[in-house]
């Protein structure tokens, strides 16, 4: 399931990466900012990886506040948007990150792990607290929902896509095996419901 699970989401957002861009370039602005600056007042050095990077918006936000961003993404049709914004990046899958333990300062995962089984999300989880220093900051937000499984196509794509949905509890119990949460939040918008926590390696 693997391999037609990320040939599927390469092609799909290959395909709707500007489109993508286009419907979420001011999500931050309207929903996140305050979380934004949560997550960066609270790091103790300059670099971020951003896991699932998409068109580096967040990125971009993140270099213009004097950090330096890693974008990693598996679409290459993403990392040439990030790479228009001057952004460093990897080609790369998230459930396969080869950095070197205690690299990073912050790991940002801004709903991109929603697109992960929730057997693979909990075995990413204890990568992800590798990678980061001691005093590191993981950073995830999640869609609030129930179960995990491919949403047919639709008006907005016309393929199918993977999705996984949490239950507040679910995911705090989740994210407690690897980790302390220090902060957590809920965004509704008109499309969905996010969970946000932001979280401290245990």
């Amino acid at each position: 399931m693997e391999l037609d699970l990320n040939s599927a989401k390469k092609r799909l957002y290959d395909k709707y990466c500007r489109k993508y861009e286009e419907r979420t370039k001011d999500y931050v602005t309207n929903y996140l900012q305050t979380e934004v600056d949560k997550f960066l007042q609270n790091l103790q050095g300059k670099l971020i990886l951003d896991i699932g990077a998409g068109p580096g918006r967040d990125g971009k936000i993140f270099n213009g506040k004097g950090f330096r961003t890693i974008c990693l993404d598996m679409s290459r049709g993403m990392l040439d948007l990030c790479r228009e914004k001057d952004l460093e990046v990897v080609l790369a899958n998230f459930e396969h990150l080869c950095f070197k333990q205690n690299s990073f300062d912050g790991i940002w995962a801004y709903t991109s792990l929603t697109t992960a089984p929730k057997a693979s999300f909990c075995k990413i989880l204890p990568e992800i607290r590798q990678l980061l220093k001691p005093e590191g900051i993981f950073y995830v937000a999640m869609i609030e929902g129930e179960g995990e499984g491919w949403k047919p196509a639709d008006s907005k794509y016309d393929m199918p896509r993977y999705h996984a949905g949490y239950l507040p509890n679910e995911i705090r119990s989740i994210l407690r095996t690897n980790f302390s949460i220090i902060h957590g939040s809920v965004i509704a918008t008109e499309r969905n419901t996010y969970l946000n926590f932001m979280c401290a390696p245990s």
